[in-house]
C-alpha cells in the first residue's frame, strides 16, 4: 500500500498519495508525448523531469500575464494565482479525456524592482487524429495550439474566472494571453497537471499549510497523487 497524508483543510480533508502507483506513472508519461525522465536527488528520493526543450526546440505554452508592480505587489499576484489556478485545474478534472493541462505560475522580473506575474498552461493534445479547427464565428477558443487541446484550455479559464473561488484571493486583471516558448515565460512553478478524471501536484514541495491543498478541495477534489517535477532540457 503506498504511502500517503490526510491534510486538513478548511474546505475538508484532503488525501495525497506519496507515492505513486505504476498507473500513476503511466498517465505522466501519456500525457505528455514530449517526454518524461526519472530524476534522484541527492537524498536519493526520485523527482521527474517534465522535457520541455530538446535540443534548439522548446514546448510553447498560453501566458496569462498581469501587470508589472513592485514585490509587494507581485507576492500578493503569485499567492492568488496559485490559490486560483489550483481550484481551477480541480474544476477541469473529466471535462475531457483528449487533452491533458499542466498547469504552472510564473514571475519575471522585467526591470530592478519590478516584476510580471501570472498563469501559464501547457495543453497537449492526445488524440490520434487532430480534428478540423473550428471555423470562424463558432466561439471556440483562438489560439495556435492543436484545436484538440482548445477545449481543456477554454474549461480552464472559465473555471479561473468563476466568481465562485474569489474567496480563494483576487485575481489581478490579466493585459495578455500569448503565446510564448518556455524560456520566455519567465521563473516557472509548476502547480497541477489533468489528464481526464485524473489529477496530480507536480509542485516538489509538500507544505501541510501550503494553500493549494485548500483550493483544490474548494475546487471539488479530494484526493490526488504527487509527483515532483521540474522542467527539463535534453541536449540533442
Amino acid at each position: 500500500m503506498s504511502a500517503s497524508r490526510v491534510l486538513s483543510t478548511r474546505y475538508g480533508d484532503l488525501r495525497l498519495d506519496l507515492e505513486p502507483a505504476p498507473d500513476d506513472l503511466l498517465r505522466l508519461a501519456n500525457a505528455w508525448p514530449n517526454g518524461v525522465v526519472r530524476l534522484k536527488n541527492p537524498d536519493d528520493s526520485l523527482s521527474y523531469g517534465i522535457i520541455f526543450q530538446r535540443g534548439q526546440q522548446e514546448v510553447w505554452g498560453l501566458k496569462l500575464q498581469q501587470v508589472e508592480g513592485p514585490p509587494a505587489v507581485a507576492n500578493a499576484n503569485m499567492a492568488a494565482n496559485r490559490a486560483r489556478a489550483s481550484a481551477a485545474a480541480a474544476r477541469i478534472v473529466g471535462k475531457t479525456t483528449d487533452a491533458s493541462l499542466l498547469v504552472g505560475t510564473y514571475f519575471r522580473e522585467r526591470k530592478p524592482g519590478r516584476y510580471e506575474t501570472g498563469i501559464a498552461l501547457f495543453p497537449m493534445y492526445l488524440g490520434t487524429t487532430p480534428p478540423v479547427p473550428a471555423a470562424s464565428g463558432t466561439g471556440a477558443l483562438v489560439t495556435p495550439i492543436a484545436p484538440g487541446a482548445e477545449p481543456i484550455v477554454a474549461a480552464f479559464m472559465t473555471a479561473l474566472v468563476d466568481g465562485a473561488d474569489a474567496e480563494l484571493g483576487q485575481l489581478a486583471p490579466f493585459i495578455g494571453f500569448d503565446l510564448r516558448p518556455r524560456m520566455r515565460i519567465g521563473s516557472l512553478a509548476f502547480e497541477f497537471l489533468v489528464v481526464g478524471d485524473w489529477i496530480a501536484s507536480l509542485n516538489p514541495t509538500v507544505d501541510a499549510d501550503d494553500p493549494r491543498w485548500a483550493a483544490v478541495v474548494h475546487g471539488g477534489v479530494g484526493g490526488l497523487v504527487q509527483l515532483p517535477s521540474v522542467p527539463f532540457a535534453l541536449e540533442e
